[in-house]
């Protein structure tokens, strides 16, 4: 490798490596760390996404076809879901929803 390769590789490492886990710090304010783990997962997706025209990579319909699990497997873990309220108990649905799910009275 001349040294324009390792300055390429330098800076590719230092780059990801800023914006891979700089990123993922950042989302952890937002996030807890078990649903930005399912996001990070569709990562490996992308890549293979952004392989095929950056890179000219071919892409088989087995990757397409993991892609669309894995997206829609983040999609599902990251949909808001409702609260579970018993039937029947009027006062607590009553206070779920004037404060919310998070701060039942």
């Amino acid at each position: 490798m001349g040294r324009a390769d390792w300055l390429w590789l330098a800076a590719v490492s230092v780059f990801v490596t800023i914006i891979g886990h700089g990123t993922m710090s950042w989302v952890h304010r937002f996030l807890t760390a078990s649903r930005s783990s399912v996001v990070f997962l569709g990562a490996n997706a992308i890549s293979i996404l952004l392989a095929w025209p950056i890179h000219h990579e071919p892409v088989t319909l087995v990757q397409l076809l993991g892609c669309v699990v894995t997206f829609s497997a983040v999609v599902a873990v990251l949909r808001p879901t409702a609260p579970i309220v018993a039937i029947g108990d009027a006062a607590d649905l009553a206070s779920i929803h004037r404060f919310g799910p998070d701060r039942v009275a």
